[in-house]
């Protein structure tokens, strides 16, 4: 029995680390950001982001990453006051977030296109 407990409990954690590390979504709505990595989700309205920096830290904030190369945009109303995202063309990416939240400030930096 204490057998099927563990490898219950193996499997559990592995699924769901695959679910959250592998099925991520980033979406550009009208109004708002959408995330989606496994059972989290976050809402993000273009008016509360600030800024945007590339970063290769991926040790707190969201922790949906597949990727060491990562964004982290910074907005006035989450609990962490930041979310880490890892989408695969940063710079189209970038720049239709741009198009949409023409206030925001992004932080031109070497390391978005540095392997």
């Amino acid at each position: 029995m204490d057998i099927i407990i563990v490898v219950s409990l193996y499997a559990f954690s592995a699924g769901f680390i695959i679910w959250t590390g592998f099925f991520q979504q980033y979406e550009l709505c009208e109004d708002y950001l959408y995330i989606k990595g496994g059972p989290f989700r976050s809402r993000i309205f273009y008016g509360d982001l600030t800024r945007v920096r590339a970063t290769r830290d991926i040790s707190s904030g969201y922790r949906i990453l597949s990727s060491r190369d990562a964004l982290e945009i910074y907005y006035r109303t989450g609990f962490w006051e930041s979310v880490k995202i890892s989408p695969r063309d940063k710079e189209l990416f970038l720049s239709e977030l741009d198009k949409r939240c023409s206030h925001l400030y992004i932080q031109s930096s070497p390391q978005i296109n540095s392997k």
